[in-house]
C-alpha cells in the first residue's frame, strides 16, 4: 500500500527516475523510481510504500562524503601496511633487497624460480627483518610474472587469456590478475 508523503522539491527528472529533496534542509536529495511511486506535483506529495520511504529516508540524512573518505582511507592503510620479506638479501650495490621465490601458473603447472628486488628506499628494516608497502609487494610479484611470460617485454601479454599466475615469496602468496599485469606492462614501456 501507498503512503502519499511530502516533499520540498523535484531537483532532476529521469526517464525512469526522479530527484527529489524531500526537506529544504536535507544535505542530500534522494533518487526515486518512477516505476514504484506516484507523484502528485499540484499537492506537492509522492506516494510509496513503506519500506522505500524507510530506504530513502535514511539516504537523505547519510553522510556520503565522510563514508567515501573512509573507505578511501581504509584502502590506503591496506595498500601501505608493511609486511615482513622473511630471508630477504641485500644487494651488493647496497640500493636494493632481493628474496628467492617462485611463480608458478596453475593450469599449466609451469614453474619458475624468480628472484623479486625491492628498492631499499621503499624498504624499513624493524628488529633485523625487512618490511615493504603491500602495494609495491603486488607491484613487484605483477613485474616479475609479465618479465617472464612476455619475454622480458618482447611477446606481450595478451596471449594469457584464462591462465592464473601466482607468485610466491617470503612466506607469501600474491594472486597476479590481468589489470596488474597491464600496469606492469605500461610501467616497463
Amino acid at each position: 500500500m501507498k503512503i502519499a508523503h511530502t516533499y520540498h522539491a523535484i531537483e532532476q527528472r529521469r526517464p525512469k527516475a526522479i530527484l527529489v529533496r524531500l526537506d529544504v534542509n536535507d544535505p542530500n536529495a534522494v533518487w526515486l523510481p518512477l516505476h514504484r511511486i506516484e507523484i502528485d506535483e499540484s499537492a506537492g506529495t509522492v506516494a510509496c510504500t513503506d519500506k522505500l520511504w524507510q530506504e530513502k529516508n535514511a539516504d537523505r540524512q547519510r553522510d556520503w562524503r565522510a563514508e567515501k573518505d573512509a573507505q578511501r582511507k581504509a584502502q590506503r592503510d591496506a595498500a601501505s601496511e608493511m609486511l615482513p620479506l622473511d630471508g630477504a638479501i641485500l644487494t651488493e650495490s647496497g640500493k636494493a633487497i632481493f628474496v628467492a621465490g617462485v611463480i608458478d601458473e596453475e593450469v599449466t603447472d609451469i614453474e619458475r624460480s624468480r628472484r623479486f628486488y625491492f628498492p631499499l628506499s621503499q624498504c624499513q628494516e624493524i628488529e633485523g627483518v625487512w618490511h615493504t608497502p603491500a602495494w609495491l609487494l603486488n607491484a613487484k610479484a605483477a613485474e616479475v610474472v609479465y618479465d617472464f611470460v612476455s619475454n622480458r617485454g618482447s611477446k606481450g601479454i595478451d596471449h594469457l587469456a584464462g591462465t592464473y599466475w601466482q607468485a610466491h615469496f617470503a612466506e607469501m602468496s600474491v594472486a597476479v590478475t590481468m589489470p596488474m599485469l597491464h600496469k606492469a606492462a605500461a610501467r616497463a614501456r
